[in-house]
C-alpha cells in the first residue's frame, strides 16, 4: 500500500480532530451501555497502560497481577527474522494483556498517586483474527466486523480509539493503517506504541500528564489523527475495553460491503486526484481507457447511509449525498456491461484471460424482457488499494480465481456481481464458500455473487507447489491454474441477469438458481471419472440427485451410517457431506434415471404411481443414472432420492424478473420481516392472494391487494376482513414494476397511469419443477406442481425411489422443512437397506424396524402394521403411559 495514501487519509481524518483543550472535550453517551464492545470485550476502569502493562487504579480493582489472555489460539501470526535468508518463522502468537494494580513507585509522574484519568477516549485494544497482512482477512475479519460493531455503539467512532495488539510488538503493515483507520476519528496504534511511557510535564493542580512531543515538534499542528479525544497522548481512562475475541465479536450485523463503500468514501478525494493523475500519464484506471476515469461522485455513490449508520458526518466515515451515474446505461435501448478480468502473478492465474477478454467484448445478449446487452470487457491487475477501488466502482461484473483480491469485490457499487473462478479439486477440500457466507451475515449488502467450479481436471494445471512436488498436497488445488471456457462464462453471465437477488444463502432459503439441467457444468466441459476407488460394476447404496438441503441432508444420514452414496448436482457445489469417505460429490446434471423392475408382489402395497408405459412398479432391483456430459458412464445403485427443488412461477409483467429478489418475493416467512412497518402488496386474487394480504398484517398495516386486471374474488367475511383491516384493493391491471434507482423495487405502475409506492411486493402464481425428470419418469404432480404419492411421511414414487425436499408436497417451501425432509428420506432409506440386508421381505422388515421403536407415534404407527393386535409392540422402558394406551386400543381393533 503506498505510503502516501496512508498519510493522506491520515491528514483528512485529522482535519477533523477536536481541538486539544481538554475542557472541549465532550464525554460520550454510557460506554458501558449494551453493545458488542461491552458483550464480547472485557472493561476495566480506571486504568492506565505503562510498558506493555495495564495498570488499574482504585479499591475496586485486584490487588494481584494478573492476564487477559486471547480466547482462541493466535499463532499464525508470521515473525519476520531479520535474515539475509528471509527466513519466516511462524511460532509467536499474540501475547496476554498483562495487568496489574497501581504501585506506589510508579516510573513516571503521570502514573504515581491518583492519575487524571481521560472520560472522552474508550481504548479498544483488539486482538485481530488471523493474520494482518492478509487483506482478505484483514477487510473481512477485522474492518467489516468492527465496522459492525461501531454502527451499533454510539460513542464509539467519536471516542473510540483502536489499539491492535501483533507478536512480540512488532509494527503494523502500512496498509493496516490505510484500512482501519477511517473506522475511528481517532489515531491508530500498535499496543507496543499505546503503551510506550512518555516523559512528563506539569498542568494545573500539580497534576502530570504525558508530554505531547509530537505536537512540539510540529509546531502544535496535528498532520495526524488525535492520539486522544483531548488532542494529546493520554495514557489514562475511565474505560478501556480488552477484546481479546477479536474478529470473533458479536455483531448484529456484519458489513462486508458496507465497510467496502465506507472505504471508497472515506478515500474518494485521493482516488479521484489518483485516477486524474493515471489519466494524465495516459495510462488505464482499473481496466478503462483513460477517458472513462470515474468522477469523484459516482465513486462515492452509494456510501451516504453506510456513513450515516457509521455515526453521520463526523469523523471517518463521512456522509456523501450526491449521487453518480453508472458505467451500465440502461437509459437507452441497449445496456452496456463493464467487465474486469482479475490478474495474478503467481499461481491462480486465469491461463486463457487475453481469449476470454476478446470473446468477452464480442458479447451480444438480449433478455427475455427484450433487454439488449453488450460488454466492454478489459483485464487489470491492483496492485494497491486505489486501483483496487478505480476497478471495483468500474465493473458491473468482476470476473477472477478465487483468492484475497476477489475481496475487491466487496468495493463495488451496490447491484454489480463478481463472479468467483473455483479450480477442479478445490470443493473436495476444505471449505472455502467464504463470499456468499459472509454476504448472508451482511443484511445490506448488494453485491451478487456467483460461482464457476471447473469439473474437469484437464482444465486446471499445477500451480508451482504442486508442480515441483513441495508444500503440502492437501493445498495444491487452492494454487491450480484454470483454462475457462468462454460459453461456461457466457451462460453465467446470461443467468445473472435473470436472477437479480441477493446471495443470502440459507439465512431465508434463497440461493442463486443454478441453470436449468447442468447447463452451465456442461458448457465448461467437464469430464470426471469415478473417483474413491469405485469400481466400475459397483453397486452403491443410493444416489442422490440434487445438492439442496434436502439431498446434502439425506447424504449427510447415509454417510454417518457408512452408506456408498453418490450426490449429482448441476448447480451449486457442496462441501458438508465430503467429510464421509463413502459419499462421493458430482459436479454433473442428471439427464436419466433407468428403473430396472421386477413383478409387483404384494397386490395391496400398489402405490397410484405410473411410469410412462402404464406398468405398475413397487419393487425394483437397481436403479441406473446416466448424466448429461457426452461420456458413456453410468452409476448404479439399490436406492435413488430425488431432490432436485421447485421454480416458482413469475407473473409475466414488465419489471418483475428485474426486481425478483430486489423487492418482488414470494415467501412472507423469509423475506417479510425485512420490510416491517413498510408499505407491502399482495399480488394474486382468490385464496392465494387473499391469503398472503390477511399474513402481510403481521409485519405491516400498509397492505395492498393487487389482483392484475380481475374482479376482486372474495366471499362478504372477507370483504369485510378487508375493510376492517384497511387493506386497499387494486383491480386496475399493472403496467410494470418501477425501481427506485439502486435496483430496488419502488413501487407498481397501473396501466391508467397511476403509481403506487412499494417497498415489497409478494406473489403465490405457482411453481414447477427444476428438473425436467419427474416428468420424463412419468411422475405424476398435484395442482400445485407437487410430487404425488406421499407415503409414510416421505414421498415414494416407486419402491426404492424417493422425492424429497420442495419438489415434494409440503405446507412450506423452507430449507429447513426440506432439510428435515431430507433426513427422514436418508433415515427411511438406510432402514429399508439394513432389513434387506437382513433378509427380510417386506412385511417382516416393517415389523423389525416397528420392534426397535417406541415413541408414541411409532406405537400407533406399527399397531396398524402388526394388524390391529395380532402382534403388539411392548412399550420401551419409560415410555409414557398414553403409548400403552395406544397400544392397548390397537388390541381392541379400533384401527390405530
Amino acid at each position: 500500500m503506498p505510503g502516501s495514501l496512508a498519510a493522506a487519509s491520515s491528514g483528512a481524518l485529522g482535519a477533523a480532530a477536536a481541538p486539544s483543550s481538554s475542557s472541549s472535550c465532550e464525554t460520550p453517551r454510557d460506554v458501558t451501555a449494551p453493545s458488542p464492545f461491552a458483550r464480547s470485550c472485557t472493561l476495566l476502569r480506571d486504568a492506565c497502560v505503562d510498558q506493555e502493562r495495564v495498570i488499574l487504579y482504585g479499591p475496586q480493582n485486584s490487588t494481584q497481577p494478573w492476564q487477559l489472555a486471547p480466547s482462541h489460539e493466535h499463532a499464525k501470526f508470521v515473525f519476520e527474522l531479520a535474515d539475509p535468508l528471509g527466513v519466516v518463522d511462524h511460532r509467536y502468537p499474540l501475547p496476554p494483556l498483562h495487568i496489574r494494580p497501581a504501585s506506589v513507585r510508579e516510573g513516571a509522574p503521570y502514573l504515581q498517586g491518583h492519575p487524571r484519568f481521560s472520560e472522552c477516549t474508550v481504548p479498544i485494544v483488539w486482538y485481530p483474527f488471523e493474520r494482518l497482512n492478509n487483506f482478505a482477512h484483514l477487510f473481512r475479519d477485522n474492518g467489516a466486523r468492527l465496522l459492525g460493531a461501531v454502527q451499533e455503539t454510539p460513542w464509539a467512532q467519536q471516542h473510540g480509539k483502536l489499539v491492535l495488539m501483533t507478536a512480540e510488538g512488532t509494527a503494523l503493515h502500512s496498509h493496516t493503517h490505510t484500512i482501519l483507520q477511517p473506522l475511528f476519528r481517532l489515531r491508530l496504534e500498535t499496543w507496543a506504541d499505546f503503551s510506550t511511557r512518555l516523559p512528563a510535564q506539569q498542568v494545573g493542580g500539580g497534576a502530570f500528564v504525558p508530554l505531547d512531543t509530537e505536537a512540539l515538534a510540529a509546531g502544535g499542528a496535528q498532520a495526524r489523527p488525535p492520539q486522544s479525544a483531548e488532542g494529546g497522548p493520554q495514557r489514562c481512562f475511565k474505560h478501556m475495553y480488552v477484546c481479546t475475541a477479536g474478529g470473533e465479536i458479536e455483531v448484529a450485523n456484519w458489513p462486508t460491503h458496507g465497510f467496502g463503500l465506507a472505504l471508497v468514501n472515506a478515500y474518494r478525494e485521493q482516488l479521484a486526484a489518483w485516477q486524474a493523475q493515471q489519466a494524465q500519464q495516459g495510462q488505464r484506471v482499473g481496466g478503462a481507457a483513460a477517458a472513462a476515469v470515474v468522477q469523484a461522485k459516482s465513486v462515492a455513490a452509494g456510501a451516504a447511509a453506510v456513513g450515516a449508520a457509521a455515526g453521520g458526518s463526523a469523523g471517518g466515515l463521512r456522509s456523501v449525498t450526491d449521487g453518480g451515474a453508472s458505467s451500465s446505461d440502461s437509459s437507452g435501448s441497449e445496456r452496456m456491461l463493464r467487465i474486469l478480468f482479475q490478474r495474478r502473478d503467481r499461481d491462480r492465474l486465469l491461463l486463457n484471460s487475453q481469449q476470454l477478454v476478446e470473446q468477452c467484448n464480442r458479447w451480444r445478449h438480449t433478455t427475455a424482457a427484450g433487454q439488449r446487452l453488450r460488454a466492454s470487457c478489459a483485464e487489470v491487475e491492483m496492485s494497491s488499494l486505489l486501483s483496487g477501488m478505480a476497478a471495483a466502482q468500474e465493473a458491473d461484473v468482476f470476473v477472477g480465481v478465487h483468492g484475497a483480491n476477489m475481496a475487491n469485490a466487496w468495493l463495488m457499487r451496490p447491484g454489480s456481481s463478481m463472479i468467483e473462478v473455483q479450480p477442479y479439486g478445490f470443493d473436495a477440500g476444505s471449505a472455502h464458500l467464504q463470499y456468499p457466507l459472509f454476504n448472508m451475515r451482511d443484511r445490506s449488502t448488494g453485491v451478487l455473487w456467483w460461482v464457476l467450479s471447473v469439473c474437469d481436471p484437464a482444465a486446471s494445471t499445477p500451480g508451482k507447489d504442486e508442480a515441483a512436488g513441495k508444500g503440502n498436497p492437501a493445498g495444491y488445488a487452492k494454487e491450480r491454474n484454470i483454462v475457462l471456457r468462454w460459453d461456461a462464462l457466457d451462460a453465467m453471465l446470461q443467468k445473472q441477469q435473470l436472477q437479480r437477488k441477493r446471495t443470502r444463502m440459507a439465512s431465508n432459503g434463497h440461493h442463486p438458481a443454478p441453470l436449468a439441467d447442468g447447463e452451465l457444468q456442461q458448457a465448461n466441459g467437464q469430464q470426471q471419472q469415478p473417483g474413491n476407488g469405485r469400481k466400475a460394476d459397483e453397486v452403491l447404496d443410493c444416489i442422490v440427485v440434487g445438492g439442496g438441503p434436502a439431498g446434502l441432508s439425506a447424504a449427510l444420514v447415509l454417510g454417518r451410517a457408512r452408506r456408498r452414496v453418490l450426490v449429482f448436482d448441476s448447480g451449486e457445489k457442496r462441501n458438508e457431506v465430503l467429510a464421509y469417505p463413502t459419499v462421493e460429490f458430482r459436479c454433473l446434471a442428471v439427464c436419466d434415471v433407468e428403473i430396472k423392475a421386477r413383478e409387483v408382489k404384494h397386490k395391496d402395497d400398489t402405490a397410484d404411481c405410473t411410469l410412462v408405459d402404464g406398468r405398475q412398479i413397487v419393487d425394483t432391483d437397481r436403479f441406473v443414472v446416466h448424466t448429461e456430459d457426452g461420456s458413456k458412464a453410468s452409476w448404479k445403485a439399490k436406492k435413488v432420492i430425488l431432490a432436485t427443488g421447485v421454480r416458482d412461477l413469475l407473473p409475466e409483467i414488465e419489471g418483475f424478473e428485474e426486481y425478483w429478489g430486489r423487492g418482488i418475493w414470494v415467501c412472507l416467512y423469509c423475506d417479510a420481516f425485512e420490510y416491517s412497518g413498510q408499505a407491502m402488496g399482495a399480488y394474486g386474487n382468490g385464496e392465494r392472494g387473499l391469503h398472503i394480504a390477511f399474513e402481510m398484517l403481521l409485519w405491516s398495516s400498509d397492505v395492498t391487494l393487487f389482483t392484475d386486471g380481475e374482479p376482486l374474488a372474495a366471499t362478504e367475511l372477507e370483504r369485510q376482513l378487508l375493510d376492517r383491516h384497511g387493506i386497499r384493493v387494486i383491480e386496475t391491471p399493472i403496467a410494470r414494476a418501477v425501481g427506485d434507482g439502486d435496483g430496488e423495487l419502488a413501487g407498481l405502475l397501473l396501466q391508467d397511469g397511476c403509481f403506487v409506492p412499494l417497498k415489497a411486493l409478494f406473489f403465490n402464481t405457482g411453481r414447477v419443477q427444476s428438473s425436467r425428470l419427474p416428468d420424463k419418469m412419468g411422475l405424476q404432480c398435484d395442482d400445485r406442481g407437487d410430487i404425488k404419492c406421499e407415503i409414510k411421511g416421505n414421498v415414494q414414487a416407486v419402491d426404492g425411489l424417493y422425492v424429497a425436499g420442495n419438489m415434494a408436497a409440503a405446507p412450506l417451501k423452507l430449507v429447513m422443512t426440506a432439510a428435515s425432509q431430507g433426513a427422514v428420506t436418508g433415515a427411511k432409506v438406510n432402514s429399508e437397506l439394513m432389513y434387506e440386508e437382513l433378509g427380510l421381505d417386506e412385511d417382516e422388515g416393517q415389523r423389525f424396524i416397528c420392534s426397535l421403536e417406541g415413541s408414541r407415534t411409532s406405537a400407533k404407527t406399527c399397531s396398524a402394521v402388526y394388524g390391529g393386535g395380532k402382534r403388539p409392540v411392548a412399550p420401551t422402558k419409560g415410555a409414557a403411559r398414553e403409548d400403552v394406551q395406544a397400544q392397548e386400543l390397537g388390541e381392541a381393533g379400533t384401527g390405530l
